[in-house]
């Protein structure tokens, strides 16, 4: 059954104001067509006539849309005021209705975020920068061709969070720490739109991001952090100092985790990140870096006041979103309990076409010590193969990657597949994971290899390394 909502914007000009009428057209599309949700967008009406209009088995969205003519009003607050107290009358006589505001440009953001922010009630920004020339796209100029996608994104973005609201009308308990919560630090314009990007993926999967949009991010971050299980910090090329600050956004954040994480230090000592994580990234390559930001990306890498808890990943996008979700998911795992003869021991052998006639090699030894081995090779342009894989990668109990490159450029390939498991609906954790490989010496410290074995291609090390698990299926979280 489809849910239903209706959308009051207090604005009378709604039929005359092309940006706004525009963005109502694409909000209600993106509603019904994406969110499946059935919207009535009310006529703007006084006051005295919301209780008319509501009801009290549907939420109503109440959005407010500041022009710059109504800020050159000396009166705007009260009259904004007279909206938020009439939202919080019908709301204690048991109505559901629940604000937001948005803003078309950043001024009218300079102007009211205090005020909006102060009621808490969330914003959204539906203006950007130019991650290309760090210009602002604001009011109809987002509609252009070159970016009418991105603002696309952001009303995705918004339904979505509406969605959202839609399944929670009834009031949950509050814990002190909500698992499902997550800081996400703010970023510089030049990768905002990865921010967007992971952000998206991390609600698709069910995860509260905080702060929340258009709350003053320096009252709310020490509250914040109090909430999360985990903070996740990107900095990008541009040192952008904040005028309230003496530094950019990204580092106050970053360095208000950092001392959050030592308090926690202090009562929880080695078990500190079962009750909350880190993660800080980089891209691959930092091209053009300001001389502030290089000199404070020297200090997270190297300063533990930076640095504390964290794990400091340098890897590309695609990979990214995954090690975050497996690293969120790692100890929140729940399995269903399997009796001994449920567990059929099979492992998967992953290869390379070229290494075929040591895998039949690899594969004997380890069927002689109890395990089933499935295989496929590794030819992703056969759609009937990859099928398989994915088939092997739902059913397997454990993952082995053979290789004798001198690089782990194929294997961290490979290891990708155990994070899209997830993604295909695996909630099984794998026993075991490893590689046996006579050429690669150890493993790098990276996020990407926790909990991966190295093992040497003799029955012996097969024996004494991978055994053990046919009779003790330890869950080790991917």
């Amino acid at each position: 059954m489809r849910k239903s909502l209706k959308i009051i914007f207090n604005s009378s000009e709604i039929k005359s104001d092309s940006w706004l009428l525009r963005f109502s057209n694409y909000f209600k599309h993106a509603l019904e067509n994406r969110e499946q949700i059935n919207v009535s967008i009310i006529e703007w009406e006084e006051l005295n006539q919301w209780q008319n209009l509501v009801s009290a088995d549907e939420l109503t969205l109440v959005v407010y849309c500041p022009s710059q003519n109504e800020l050159e009003q000396t009166t705007w607050q009260e009259d904004y005021l007279e909206f938020i107290n009439e939202v919080k009358r019908l709301n204690e006589s048991a109505f559901n209705l629940y604000q937001i505001a948005i803003w078309q440009n950043e001024s009218i953001k300079e102007e009211t975020s205090h005020f909006f922010s102060s009621y808490q009630i969330p914003s959204y920004p539906f203006y950007f920068v130019d991650s290309q020339t760090g210009d602002w796209v604001r009011d109809m100029h987002v509609f252009q061709k070159d970016y009418v996608r991105f603002f696309l994104f952001k009303v995705f973005d918004l339904a979505k969070e509406v969605n959202l609201l839609l399944r929670n009308l009834k009031p949950k308990a509050k814990s002190k720490k909500n698992a499902r919560s997550i800081f996400f630090a703010e970023v510089s314009y030049d990768i905002q739109y990865i921010r967007n990007n992971i952000i998206r993926e991390l609600k698709n999967h069910g995860y509260h991001i905080l702060p929340q949009p258009g709350i003053d991010v320096f009252n709310a971050t020490d509250q914040d952090l109090l909430k999360s299980r985990m903070s996740i910090h990107f900095f990008g090329n541009y040192y952008i100092e904040h005028p309230s600050i003496n530094g950019s956004i990204e580092q106050y954040q970053n360095q208000k985790a950092s001392e959050y994480y030592l308090e926690l230090a202090q009562t929880y000592k080695a078990d500190t990140k079962k009750y909350f994580k880190r993660i800080i990234w980089m891209p691959e390559e930092l091209k053009d870096l300001d001389q502030e930001q290089k000199d404070l990306l020297d200090k997270i890498k190297y300063d533990p006041e930076y640095n504390a808890g964290a794990d400091i990943i340098r890897c590309p996008v695609e990979e990214l979103k995954d090690i975050i979700i497996a690293e969120l998911e790692r100890d929140h795992v729940l399995l269903e309990d399997q009796d001994d003869d449920e567990q059929k021991n099979i492992l998967y052998l992953i290869y390379n076409e070229n290494q075929s006639v040591e895998a039949d090699q690899v594969k004997r030894s380890l069927e002689e010590i109890g395990f089933q081995v499935y295989t496929t090779v590794d030819n992703d342009s056969q759609f009937e193969i990859t099928q398989k894989s994915m088939e092997n990668l739902m059913l397997c109990d454990g993952v082995v990657f053979l290789s004798n490159a001198y690089n782990l450029n194929w294997v961290r390939s490979k290891i990708n597949l155990i994070y899209k498991a997830k993604g295909w609906g695996r909630l099984k954790p794998y026993s075991f994971k490893a590689i046996i490989s006579n050429t690669i010496e150890e493993l790098p410290l990276d996020p990407v290899y926790n909990d991966v074995m190295l093992i040497r291609a003799n029955h012996e090390e097969f024996e004494q390394q991978l055994k053990p698990f046919i009779k003790n299926q330890d869950k080790i979280e991917i």
